[in-house]
């Protein structure tokens, strides 16, 4: 079965531009789109580049060939061979390499030059940003990526934050939107795959407008573990007329923090809640709690007007660890305040929060990469394993009875002495039901 991506049609009005392409599987024909504010219309040169790039995934986790009835750039069609190889070692259980064809293959010139980053108000966004505040154009931020487009409220707040972050660095705040988060969800795992092939498809998207956006990184290079966006893969989402930068893994998320850390406009308007479930930022949720951890133990927790007001150290201690990836992040925490020599009550509560998730965990439970599609995904999977461990008991049940079989055979040839001393001690060991 083939994965098509019709031609992309881009429309006008007053709002700005909206590019969609309808997406042909399972006898459905759905759109994806992007909306872009009045000053970057697309360039159609390469306009198939965003729309391949964010399906990339989707089809490899479907197991279909995908095709594009849309110019794809030469450079980015080499590099699928290469993402598809370290998507696909990643996570075999969930994607398999597809072939890929496109109508028609270019190499099209720069066309227009500037440098944005992405952000979305978090510790590695605004470190980017302020590490690169005299080479940045522009921060960009697209609705319907971490904040849902039905949450109108939310995203509202969020748009008028990045607008006074961006001005306070004197730089331009760039809105775009879409409903890609509405496809990938239904076959990946947002975070372990689909948000970096989401992050470049939206800088493809801007092509002819800028020539280099970074990404902000996730992790350090110390914490070297499979993610969607990745110093391993962002850099090969390029093309002729696109740089992308993988930014920041040379940086622990404490090291972020620090440099972030005594600057005005973080202090506003740092934004690490994922939950989207209330405030700004919840101060409940692991992301708000290793955070205000990180700032607590630098002594700047109180200059962050972001946060509410809660026992941390009882919240921290209370904290259960999701996974890997948390659990990372606290012990950049516990070895800092070790390195500072900290006696702050939040200490011991970390310790703690880490220590409850060794014992619930047990040490090797990190080296098994988690399950990195859908929910939905996920069903078809746990039945083939339920349909495997039916076969083996069956199979095992087969094998006992043999065995026992060949165990009455050889105790009838035994004296009725031996005999009786063999019941006496199986009664002994086996409980009666």
């Amino acid at each position: 079965m083939e994965f098509a991506i019709g031609r992309p049609e881009v429309n006008e009005d007053d709002a700005g531009y909206t590019i969609e392409a309808e997406l042909h599987h399972d006898e459905v024909r759905p759109s994806l789109w992007f909306r872009l504010p009045p000053a970057y219309r697309p360039d159609e040169t390469t306009v198939g580049d965003p729309f391949l790039a964010s399906m990339l995934p989707v089809a490899m986790a479907r197991g279909e060939n995908i095709s594009i009835d849309a110019p794809v750039s030469a450079k980015l069609i080499e590099s699928l061979d290469e993402i598809q190889g370290i998507y696909a070692g990643w996570y075999p259980d969930v994607l398999a390499r597809v072939e890929v064809h496109a109508a028609e293959v270019v190499s099209p010139k720069t066309t227009g030059t500037g440098t944005m980053s992405t952000f979305t108000g978090g510790v590695d966004s605004f470190y980017t940003l302020v590490k690169h505040k005299e080479e940045l154009d522009a921060v960009l931020y697209v609705e319907g990526f971490d904040v849902p487009l039905s949450n109108m409220v939310l995203a509202r707040t969020v748009r008028n934050t990045i607008r006074s972050v961006a001005e306070s660095y004197g730089k331009e705040a760039v809105f775009l939107a879409s409903n890609l988060k509405t496809f990938t969800d239904k076959e990946l795992n947002w975070g372990l795959i689909a948000h970096g092939p989401a992050l470049a498809s939206v800088g493809l998207l801007l092509q002819g407008h800028i020539d280099k956006m970074y990404i902000p990184s996730t992790h350090s290079l110390k914490q070297m573990f499979p993610w969607g966006s990745h110093v391993l893969v962002d850099h090969l989402w390029s093309t002729d007329r696109m740089a992308f930068v993988h930014d920041g893994a040379d940086a622990s998320r404490v090291t972020k923090t620090l440099a972030i850390s005594g600057e005005s406009a973080p202090q506003q308007y740092l934004r690490v809640c994922w939950q989207n479930r209330g405030p700004y930022n919840c101060g409940r949720c692991e992301k708000c709690l290793r955070t205000m951890t990180a700032l607590e133990l630098m002594g700047a927790l109180d200059k962050f007007t972001v946060f509410p007001e809660i026992d941390l150290p009882a919240a921290v201690g209370a904290l259960r660890i999701a996974n890997q990836n948390g659990l990372e992040f606290q012990l950049e925490n516990l070895e800092y305040a070790h390195e500072i020599g900290s006696t702050s009550p939040v200490v011991p509560a970390l310790t703690r929060s880490i220590e409850s998730f060794r014992a619930r965990k047990g040490e090797s439970a990190t080296t098994k990469p988690p399950f990195a599609g859908s929910r939905f995904a996920k069903v078809p999977m746990l039945r083939k394993e339920v349909v495997a461990l039916r076969k083996e008991v069956v199979a095992l049940r087969k094998e006992n009875s043999r065995l026992k079989t060949r165990l009455d055979a050889v105790e009838r040839t035994l004296p009725r002495r031996v005999r009786r001393r063999l019941a006496r001690a199986y009664r002994r060991v086996v409980p009666k039901h």
